[in-house]
């Protein structure tokens, strides 16, 4: 876990096997990078609410500078730089016993979504299932990491779809994010599935029975959760709660909604209803907000 957390030493690692990847860099290494745009990320975790872009050497400069001036505890050695690899992020969900893995599902990746979110790369939910040919070629390197890499239970391996196929980005060795859309598309145990995995049993097939969606809602003003807001929250298919008295900033996450469908279309427009909802209870400017919300039919950014 230790080393495939640390995306630097992950990217050496996957450099060895000869799995695509974005060229990483150290932050220590700035003088050497030549090829614009990158993007400055933290050594471990995140969820890309501390990455930042950069186009040009005096704009990596200036991001470098700005985190380390609004994170006083971090240093040069606590950032990686990596090449900006334009196109549609995803994970796949895994499961493995240490000698043997198996591939669950390949989910959508909502990220710096507008309509969630004001941060650019903040991780905003999943949608399960993303259909794609590249199905079988990421099933395959995701077995090869596992099983290189020793891990066991439930694991994620994030992707993302460029013009020349699919590249890794990092692993996460623990149960995702993306929980909640593959349980309900599949109609599996996840946390169940994980626990057999450490006696040796994997699952024999996955059937995806449905599209599951899920969307992390930053809130768009302070808000202080009362009992209206909460009872509001849990009219619109909401996870992950917030109490009563809870306090949230502008730009932190509020609630999570999960909803079911039978296609992409389907659930994305009842995210975006309850979305919608969400917005108007907590600062009345939803509506107003959602007007960028993308074509329903269209795949996701960078």
């Amino acid at each position: 876990m230790n080393e495939v957390t640390d995306k630097y030493r992950f990217a050496r690692k996957l450099e060895s096997m000869d799995i695509p990847h974005p060229i990483t860099y150290s932050a220590n290494d700035i003088k050497n990078i030549n090829d614009y745009p990158i993007i400055v990320k933290p050594k471990r975790a995140g969820g890309g609410m501390f990455n930042r872009k950069a186009e040009s050497f005096d704009e990596l400069e200036s991001v470098i500078d700005e985190l380390l001036e609004t994170y006083p505890l971090w240093t040069l050695d606590d950032l990686i730089i990596q090449k900006f690899e334009k196109g549609i992020p995803v994970s796949v969900s895994m499961v493995s016993t240490g000698d043997n893995a198996y591939a669950i599902a390949i989910n959508e990746q909502l990220i710096g979504e507008p309509w969630l979110t004001d941060t650019e790369f903040a991780y905003c939910g999943n949608i399960t299932p993303f259909e794609t040919l590249y199905q079988d070629e990421m099933y395959k390197i995701s077995k090869q990491l596992m099983l290189e890499l020793g891990l066991k239970g439930s694991n994620g391996v994030d992707f993302i779809i460029t013009e020349d196929g699919p590249v890794v980005l990092e692993i996460n060795p623990r149960l995702q994010g993306s929980l909640d859309t593959v349980e309900i598309a599949t109609d599996m145990n996840l946390f169940d599935t994980h626990v057999k995995s450490f006696s040796g049993i994997l699952p024999e097939t996955t059937d995806v029975k449905q599209f599951a969606a899920r969307a992390v809602v930053y809130s768009q003003n302070d808000v202080l959760i009362n009992k209206q807001i909460l009872n509001g929250l849990i009219g619109q298919n909401t996870v992950d709660i917030p109490d009563v008295g809870h306090h949230i900033g502008i730009d932190e996450p509020l609630t999570s909604v999960v909803h079911k469908g039978h296609s992409r279309r389907d659930v994305m427009e009842k995210l975006r209803i309850s979305v919608e909802k969400i917005h108007c209870l907590t600062d009345g400017k939803g509506k107003e907000k959602n007007k960028t919300i993308p074509n329903l039919n269209t795949k996701l950014k960078s």
